[in-house]
């Protein structure tokens, strides 16, 4: 009796252990030799990457010397994390599993024309790689794709279409300005109703006395030393409250992108940074209450970024606050 018992158990957990590899792998022949090999791409030297979703522009980024860009629908710099992680995850595609030869049994992977999102990648030394890609399956640890020119059905490792359905408006870098504090040599802040900020970067010899013997001293000269001052003040201003600002400033990530377009009212006040070659005027168009947000922009540009009101109050800051 307790042999039947435990034959039955074996033969249940071998049915069950069949059912889970199938479900998992997808290929009810087990037939998992002898599979293509993608393309070999390296994320350095990729220089193209085009995405076309299904009933939606294409999506096309570009490597520029200044960095990643979205080049289609419209232009503007890409969000680097974002794109660094898209080339990872096609330099690491490898097909896992071929899953049915059968063209009519498309719609079940979302590989039809109208559903399946094409990818087209292209870099230096003649790298090369296409793909049509599919849905992801019901546990999503795979995704179903096809090689062009190749009716097969394969899968690859992971769920590879949420990163390839987002929109372009979500791959927009959110980097609204990026270079050294070093280069800066003057601010001004200006407020509705208020008078003017402004102080700048100096620098201040210094000396010090070095005691060779006893009867004599001899001036040693120390690197200058960088202080701000403000006009109206003789004496500087704290480092550590001018560092701040300055590092919000030349680092300042927005929250997001504002849908707002084409505003056309006074700014409540404006941030100007100068450096020995260009500069950087940031506008402040509103505060929005309710969700404590700055709307701002960056000086004759259309785009709208929100920042959050530390941000926004940390480069409004009056001469007495520093």
């Amino acid at each position: 009796m307790k042999q039947r018992k435990l034959i039955i158990t074996l033969t249940i957990f071998g049915i069950l252990l069949i059912y889970v590899l199938i479900t998992q792998t997808g290929n009810k022949d087990f037939n998992t030799l002898n599979l293509p090999v993608l393309p070999a791409i390296v994320t350095e030297e990729i220089e193209k990457i085009e995405i076309a979703l299904p009933s939606a522009d294409r999506l096309g980024f570009e490597k520029k010397e200044s960095g990643w860009q979205i080049v289609a629908p419209f232009e503007f710099p890409a969000d680097n994390n974002k794109l660094k992680a898209l080339q990872t995850m096609l330099e690491e595609l490898r097909l896992t599993d071929m899953i049915t030869e059968r063209t009519n049994q498309d719609a079940d992977y979302s590989l039809t024309t109208s559903t399946a999102i094409g990818v087209m990648v292209t870099g230096s030394k003649n790298q090369k790689l296409a793909l049509s890609v599919g849905s992801a399956n019901t546990s999503a640890t795979h995704t179903f794709i096809r090689r062009p020119g190749d009716f097969k059905v394969y899968q690859v490792l992971g769920d590879i279409t949420q990163q390839l359905k987002r929109p372009a408006r979500e791959w927009r870098s959110l980097q609204v300005y990026d270079f050294s504090t070093d280069q800066v040599r003057s601010v001004t802040i200006s407020q509705k109703g208020k008078q003017p900020v402004i102080f700048s970067k100096t620098e201040e010899s210094r000396a010090q006395i070095v005691k060779d013997s006893p009867q004599s001293v001899t001036p040693a000269v120390l690197p200058a030393r960088i202080i701000w001052k403000a006009e109206g003040r003789t004496e500087p201003l704290g480092d550590s409250k001018v560092n701040q600002f300055l590092n919000t400033f030349t680092r300042l990530t927005a929250a997001k992108i504002s849908d707002l377009k084409d505003w056309t009212g006074k700014p409540l006040a404006s941030v100007q940074v100068k450096t020995l070659d260009t500069k950087y005027v940031l506008e402040f168009l509103e505060f929005q209450k309710k969700d404590k947000q700055y709307l701002i922009r960056r000086s004759g540009e259309s785009v709208i970024y929100e920042i959050p009101e530390y941000q926004g109050k940390n480069l409004l800051k009056e001469l007495k606050d520093f």
